[in-house]
Formats: structure tokens, sequence, C-alpha cells
């Protein structure tokens, strides 16, 4: 049998790289391929019928496997040649389609080994039908090899993706004992092999900051078992000594059912960013500072220098009673004459009922002074120090005394200002230095805004309450000050945007205020203002924290 191509007119689905499909006719006699090609003719199949009649010729067909589309082997050829050529083809083409020719027997009698490699079977009597039940299978293997080729792309898009992106990706099962993947990132941030963790899933602990770990383990169990999503933040350390902090975001994954059968979540590296945000923390600390300099001087200077006034006195005083108690002493030892009339006469010189009366006033006022100045320096102290890097419990009362004596200057001459403190008010796990940050941007606003409305006799009001119910902390200032317009409002959080004049405001200090109440804390700011009346500005803190913050938000 000659081993051209045959050509043949149709309308048959062309191949999968748009070409006319070539078939493969393994045939036992010219006649039996003949049948074939007529059959193709009569149905108008535009495509490549390929003949070969002999294993040799097969043999030699195979080097151009790639190019088969499909392949039709005779049942004549007998069962062990057929199931040869089947398993070889499908080595060598696994994409063609494969057909056996039963001749007159049903397609029930081929036997089920040659059948196992997916192969037709197509009797006589359903010869007609070949060219058609080739199209539909040239068709859906089209349509699979579409499928099978966007999800390779698919694949590769996301591998590079995956290979590339800062964040870590993990998927655990249910029970979170078996880690089903980690993505590259996950070696670059934890520095540690993931196989490590592919064979014991909870070595992933140990590399947990030890203070951390108690907490993470609680937030993960407590949703997991609730199939809710989570936000968590720790600090791991690696192998090499280094400490990052980590904010790992878990969602639940269900299955057909509804079940939650896995869990995946992504690992920020926000080490860098806290970093940040705790270098731009001090940097507005050091530039209110700064800015409150003079008035703190000033605060220090008034007491410091009726200190020095009395000690003055007190040094004058005591020279005098000195020099008195000397004279009375020689008057004592007979050295000088002593009768009633001198020794009166003494004590009024020497004005002794006065010292003896304003002596200790001025001792006491000195302590006063003493005690003034110490606050304002244990305020200014606590102010500008750093802090801790982590949430620590925290009188808010204190901090809020303290934001009060720092900024005193800027109000006592415009507004009296008055303590509305709860005495009960529970510690509240925060960044003590944040929110101290943050009363002083409160207050001296309050006391721009007051002192812009112009000067009142009796003085306006800011008031400063705190309170707490519902695990939430509140912190209010109020004034009443010019108030703010409903369009200005909306804008009075963004960054450097402001409406003092130049020298006065900087546009952060409210932008600042809603980073670390909100993104730093998870908490909450309220504004509300009228022109002309005023303005309060409530904060709201968890009392438990950031991180419970943050679960609140994830459920």
């Amino acid at each position: 049998m000659a081993t051209a191509a045959v050509q043949l007119a149709s309308t048959i689905s062309r191949s999968n790289t748009g070409k006319v499909p070539t078939i493969l006719v393994y045939a036992a006699t010219r006649a039996q391929f003949d049948t074939v090609a007529r059959t193709f003719s009569d149905a108008n199949a535009l495509c490549s019928l390929f003949p070969c009649d002999s294993a040799t010729e097969f043999a030699a067909a195979l080097d151009d496997a790639a190019t088969f589309d499909a392949a039709i082997v005779s049942l004549e050829l007998g069962a062990v040649e057929i199931g040869a050529a089947l398993l070889e083809l499908e080595k060598a083409a696994p994409h063609a389609a494969q057909f056996i020719l039963s001749g007159a027997l049903p397609a029930e009698f081929v036997p089920a080994e040659l059948l196992r490699t997916g192969a037709d079977a197509i009797p006589d009597h359903n010869l007609a039908a070949l060219p058609y039940v080739v199209d539909n299978i040239m068709r859906e293997r089209r349509t699979t090899h579409l499928v099978q080729r966007a999800l390779v792309d698919h694949e590769q898009m996301f591998g590079v993706l995956v290979d590339h992106i800062e964040d870590a990706l993990w998927v655990c099962n249910a029970s979170a004992d078996r880690i089903l993947y980690l993505s590259p990132a996950f070696s670059r941030i934890w520095g540690v092999d993931e196989r490590e963790l592919y064979a014991n899933a909870h070595a992933w602990l140990n590399y947990i900051h030890p203070a951390d770990r108690g907490s993470y383990i609680k937030v993960f169990s407590k949703h997991a078992e609730a199939g809710e999503p989570f936000v968590n933040e720790y600090r791991i350390q690696r192998p090499d000594g280094g400490v990052r902090v980590i904010r790992d975001q878990g969602y639940p994954i269900h299955d057909a059912q509804g079940r939650v059968h896995r869990f995946g979540g992504i690992m920020h590296d926000v080490t860098e960013e806290r970093r940040i945000q705790e270098e731009m923390r001090l940097s507005q600390r050091l530039e209110a500072v700064g800015q409150l300099a003079a008035g703190i001087a000033h605060e220090i200077n008034t007491p410091a220098q009726f200190i020095g006034d009395n000690l003055r006195f007190v040094r004058d005083g005591i020279a005098t009673m000195l020099e008195l108690q000397a004279q009375l002493e020689a008057m004592a030892r007979g050295d000088e004459p002593s009768d009633r009339m001198r020794v009166a006469e003494l004590l009024d010189a020497a004005d002794f009922e006065f010292l003896r009366a304003d002596l200790p006033v001025a001792i006491e006022q000195s302590l006063d002074g003493i005690q003034r100045v110490a606050t304002i320096v244990r305020a200014m102290k606590e102010f500008s120090h750093p802090g801790s890097d982590r949430p620590e419990p925290t009188d808010l009362n204190e901090t809020v005394r303290s934001a009060i004596t720092v900024t005193r200057n800027e109000w006592k001459y415009v507004a009296n200002l008055h303590e509305d403190l709860e005495p009960d008010l529970p510690a509240v796990l925060c960044h003590r230095q944040a929110i101290s940050q943050v009363m002083v941007n409160l207050i001296v606003n309050a006391a721009h805004a007051i002192e812009l409305a112009g000067q009142k006799e009796p003085f306006p009001f800011i008031v400063v309450s705190t309170s707490a119910s519902d695990g939430w902390a509140r912190i209010t200032v109020r004034d009443e000050g010019t108030g703010i317009s409903a369009e200005i409002r909306e804008r009075i959080f963004d960054q450097f945007f402001t409406t003092k004049e130049v020298g006065k405001g900087t546009g952060q200090g409210l932008a600042l205020a809603w980073r670390m109440v909100v993104d730093g804390h998870g908490g909450r700011i309220e504004c509300e203002s009228e022109v002309g009346v005023g303005t309060t500005f409530v904060i709201h803190l968890p009392i438990a924290g950031p991180a419970a913050a943050a679960q609140g938000e994830a459920r």
C-alpha cells in the first residue's frame, strides 16, 4: 500500500494547530483502506488520510506521530498486533483519538484490553458515522487542549506571581496539623526551609516569639474552630537571630458541602512598616516638643522665679534671725545689758513677727513650685520617651493629665480647661506615647480654635473626659471654639490639610491621630462640630488592645 497521504475534500474540523487534520489508517488490506477513504469522501470530510498495512510501515509512521490527530486500526490485524500498535501510538501521540474497525463484529465483542487506551470500536454498520465521530472527538480534544493550555498558562502566571510576590501564601488542613502549601516568600521572610514545616506542621510554633506564641495559638484555634477569618499580628524569631513582625490574615476554605476543610492565608512582613511608623511617631513627638518648647520654658520659668525670690527671702530672713540669736546669746551670757526693753527692741528691729509668719510660707511656696516643675518635667519625659514597640497596659487618665500639663501654655491664656476623668477607668492595652501624642494634638487644636474665635470673658471651656463601657475606652475633647464646617470636616484627617495660617499648623496632627488610633489600634475617631458653637472629638480605643480589635473586624 502506498504510504503517501491521501487528500480528501471535507468539512471536518481542523486540528489543534489549525491545519487539515491528519488521520493514520492502519488497515489489513487496501480494500479496507479504500472503504474508509470513501466513507470520509462521502461525508465531504476535509482531512489527510495516512495509510499503512504492515507493522513495518506503522513503525515508520510513528516517526510522524506528533502530526496525527486520530488513528484508525483494523481488528483484522489481530489482537496482539493491535494492542501493541495502540500502546505505541498512545506513547508517541497521546493527543490523538483512537478507533478500532471491528468489521462485522458488534462493538461489544472487541476485547476489553484493546479499549484500555481509550480507543472507540466502530463496526461496519456504523462506518458511515465514523467521519462525524472523528470530528466530534477532535472538537472535544481541541476544547480540552485549549482548556489544558489555558490552565498551564494560568499556572505559569500564578507561579511567576507567587515567586515574586513579597507576601507569603499558606494553606493548611482544617485541623492545622498538615501544611499543604507554602509559597517561596515564606522562606525569605522566616529564614526557614519550608520542607521542615511540610514534615511537621507544629514546627511553625517554634519560630514564633515566646511572648506572642500563646496569643497566636488562642486566636488561630478560636477562629479555626468557628470557621471564621482572622487577622493576627505577632513576632517571629528567625534562625539567624533576627526578629520580624508578621501580620497574618487567614481565611476558611469550604468544600462543595459548605464545610471548612482547609485554611489559607497571607503573611505580610510589617517589620519595616512598624519601624517607620515608630520613627514617625517619635518625629512628631519631637516636633511637638519643639513647638511647645517656648511655652514649656515659660511654665518652668514662672515657678523658678518665685522659688528664687522665696529662697532669697529665706536667706535674708535666716541671716537676720541668726544675728538676732547672736545678740540674745550675748545678753544671756551677761556680755551686754539685758532687760525686757532691750529684748523687745532687738525683736522689733529684726521684724521677728514678720519673719516667723512668712518664712514657713516662703518654704511651702518653694516646695510647691518645685513640685510644679517636677510635674512638667515628668510630663515632658513621658511625652518624649519613645516607649515600647508593643502595646502596654496604660492609665489613660494619667496620659491625659500629662498631655494637659505639657500644653498648659497653649490654652491657659485663652480657655478654662476642665477635667472629667472616670476614676475607675480600666487600664487600656495601647501604645502609650502614641495616645499621648494624639491628646496633645487635640488639646492644642482646641486651644487654637478658641483663640481664633477671639477672646471672651469669661474664658470658653475645653473639657477633656474619659469613660469606658462594652470593652471600649473613650476620650472626649470638647471645645467652645469656632467649629468646623461640613465641607472642611470631610478633609480634616487628610495628610497636610490645614486651615491654620503658615507657621501655626502643618496639617499632620489629625492625620497622625487617625493613623495612630484607627490604623495603629483598630479604634475610631468621631468628630461632631457646629460653626460658631464648637467641636467635639471622641476617641474610641479597644480596652483589650489592637489585636482584639483586629479579630473583631475579621469576625
